[in-house]
């Protein structure tokens, strides 16, 4: 095959550039190539799928207003109720696609081939199933599904744009979208009569079960993906606020002045009278917290203007004279907002 044969066959790691290619055109180059040459010409939808391939697709949009215009046309010509109850359904669908094709053109720069291919296929899967209403019990309830599945993909393309995993879900489920389209197309294109069908349907039926399977497990696999990203980069991001909150904490200030614990102590020590507080050091509390050799902590409560920072400022001044590390110590004040707030992870 092209370039994205080689692609497929280097470790399944697109390059950059091969990245920005159209997701749903390197999914039908797949999807043509793994046909027998004989389905290029027994099966409508391959024929379809060639002919745009050589003479190129029609503008996207006019390819969805056709459609619409399809589906309208079936309505009123008034199919089975059943039939009819169904055609409803598809608005998810045609919307969700719609989603997609925009999200794709903006992301990707998106050929439409890949629009025209899927949304003719689908008009061509109606135009045939409206002979058996069976089949469209079956069908609508899955295309109802791939509009859900689309409108995600969508989103997770805004939240995600350069996560491969996801271009790879995403080219998957559009592939198994063409393999639907040629499995029905095969089955119900037969000349055989109703009955006759029905009698044949369980190949089309495990197909469509098959594609439910497939497809539900591609987006999960591309939805679980775009979760787990979006939790880890929000958790950098509180990371990253906490830092910020931390250091803007430590300055204090923009000239360094506002958390320097020397001057408060020196302020606090310099408004009370020598030997104050001297009881602390005979408590028996304070005898305990001062022995142990593990983590402790010493609490005092006391409402505002009791005396707690004087009692620290003499607890700090004992501790400086009596051991040999380093001291560390923090004034809180209510009044001074980096001296208020503690962090920690």
């Amino acid at each position: 095959m092209n370039s994205m044969a080689s692609m497929m066959s280097s470790l399944g790691i697109p390059s950059q550039q091969q990245v920005q290619r159209n997701i749903c055109e390197a999914a039908i180059e797949e999807f043509v190539a793994e046909l027998e040459p004989k389905e290029h010409e027994k099966n409508l939808f391959v024929k379809d799928v060639l002919l745009q391939i050589k003479v190129g697709p029609s503008n996207q949009n006019d390819t969805l207003k056709e459609l619409r215009a399809y589906v309208k046309q079936l309505e009123t010509k008034g199919i089975e109720s059943r039939g009819r109850r169904n055609l409803e359904k598809l608005a998810p669908l045609l919307e969700g696609s719609g989603a997609l094709i925009r999200a794709c053109e903006s992301l990707f720069q998106a050929a439409p081939l890949g629009v025209g291919v899927a949304f003719s296929g689908l008009r061509m899967v109606l135009s045939l199933a409206t002979r058996v209403s069976e089949v469209l019990d079956d069908l609508f309830p899955i295309l109802e599904n791939v509009g859900f599945y689309l409108d995600g993909y969508s989103q997770i393309l805004v939240a995600q744009p350069n996560s491969e995993e996801v271009f790879r879900s995403i080219k998957r489920s559009y592939k198994r979208i063409l393999e639907l389209w040629y499995v029905s197309a095969k089955f119900l294109s037969n000349s055989l009569g109703k009955t006759a069908l029905l009698l044949s349907y369980k190949p089309l039926k495990e197909e469509i079960r098959r594609f439910k399977d497939d497809i539900f497990q591609d987006y999960t696999r591309a939805y679980t993906i775009s979760a787990t990203v979006a939790q880890v980069q929000s958790t950098i991001e509180k990371h990253d606020n906490l830092r910020r909150s931390i250091v803007k904490w430590i300055q204090g200030s923009t000239n360094y002045v506002a958390l320097d614990q020397k001057k408060d102590l020196e302020r606090i020590k310099g408004d009370h009278a020598e030997g104050t507080c001297q009881w602390l050091f005979e408590t028996e509390a304070f005898k305990t917290w001062i022995g142990r050799k593990d983590n402790a902590v010493l609490w005092y409560h006391a409402p505002p203007g009791a005396g707690k920072c004087t009692m620290a400022s003499v607890a700090i001044d004992n501790l400086q004279k009596t051991f040999s590390g380093e001291v560390v110590y923090f004034f809180y004040s209510i009044n001074e907002p980096s001296k208020r707030e503690a962090f920690n992870e």
